[in-house]
């Protein structure tokens, strides 16, 4: 959820810490991993071009 709110919002990691009640380090651990895991879920990107060439 708090790497959730830091995408779509961009709230600072100072701010997710206070209001998740967490260190600071912690909301940068969290985020750089949740950021690394969907990188490696995510398409690359001749499979991206591949799939919407397919489907135009």
């Amino acid at each position: 959820m708090l790497t959730l709110v830091h995408l779509r919002n961009g709230q600072p990691y100072a701010q997710l810490a206070a209001g998740f009640g967490v260190g600071t380090t912690t909301v940068c651990r969290y985020v750089t991993e949740a950021v690394e895991l969907l990188a490696s879920l995510a398409p690359t990107l001749a499979e991206a071009v591949r799939a919407a060439s397919m489907k135009a």
